[in-house]
């Protein structure tokens, strides 16, 4: 199972805070330009019960929409065509916060499509049935095989934008519905996402614990997501893994740590 043990235990309980808004950050990172198309590592699977740092993913990730192509991460097409500047907001893997020091992110493929069936197990329908004229799609791969999407949509103007955050954020108080949906129940009560501070725009994030896990009654599926909306775009990132333990420091949760990252590249033109 996969244990982070900073001193203080960060829930889903504790995320149980008003929403915020007003918030983000702004600037650009250079590093896109290196971010090549990474594969994970091929996942071992000769243990019957893996614990959380060699565990499948929560969800499998549906493939890209065979209308929307798969897009290498090399400077040929970071800002080229359309979405081609939307495209830069999503998250290089090695600038996307770990579940720990031994959990390194690494991209695994970039498309302008979304998945069939949203990553984040409490969204109830794409960012596109949201209001988005566009989208991009990143999905993450770890040596622990936990798995993370981002995607990031742009909108018509930033009240469509903002009209979605808050749909998300519904989602989000309603999971137990999503999860039912996906066979799951909620192993701890799902709180309301937490509003997370990122310098402009607006944030919030949240964690939930859902079962049954096959093969491993004691673990749970754990499933950490955090949305973010600067004027006129919005990003959708979820973090899973399977375990027992969501253990961190006040404040340093992959998700909250992930948030101001997100929020700058979404800033940025």
């Amino acid at each position: 199972m996969l244990r982070v043990r900073p001193t203080v235990r960060a829930t889903a309980a504790a995320a149980a805070l008003v929403l915020m808004s007003g918030l983000t950050a702004c600037g650009s990172d250079p590093e896109e330009a290196n971010a090549g198309t990474e594969t994970a590592p091929a996942a071992d699977t000769s243990s019957e019960h893996p614990d959380a740092s060699t565990t499948a993913p929560t969800e499998p990730q549906e493939p890209p929409d065979s209308s929307s192509p798969v897009e290498p991460d090399g400077p040929s097409s970071s800002t080229t065509g359309p979405g081609g500047g939307l495209r830069t907001a999503l998250v290089p893997g090695n600038q996307l916060p770990s579940l720990n020091a031994e959990s390194a992110w690494s991209t695994a493929q970039t498309s302008r499509s979304e998945p069939q069936l949203p990553a984040w197990v409490c969204q109830r329908v794409s960012l596109i049935s949201n209001g988005a004229v566009t989208t991009w799609t990143r999905s993450y791969t770890s040596a622990g095989r936990s798995t993370a999407t981002q995607v990031v949509g742009e909108f018509a103007d930033a009240r469509s934008a903002q009209l979605a955050f808050e749909s998300l954020a519904a989602n989000g108080r309603d999971c137990a519905a999503q999860l039912e949906e996906r066979g799951r129940e909620a192993v701890r009560p799902p709180a309301p996402l937490a509003g997370l501070e990122v310098g402009q725009g607006q944030a919030a994030w949240g964690v939930v614990f859902s079962g049954p896990v096959r093969g491993a009654p004691d673990d749970a599926h754990i499933d950490a997501a955090v949305i973010v909306q600067t004027a006129d775009r919005v990003s959708v990132l979820s973090m899973s893994h399977i375990g027992q333990d969501y253990n961190y420091e006040t404040g340093q949760t992959p998700p909250e740590l992930a948030g101001p990252v997100v929020a700058t590249r979404l800033a940025a033109d």
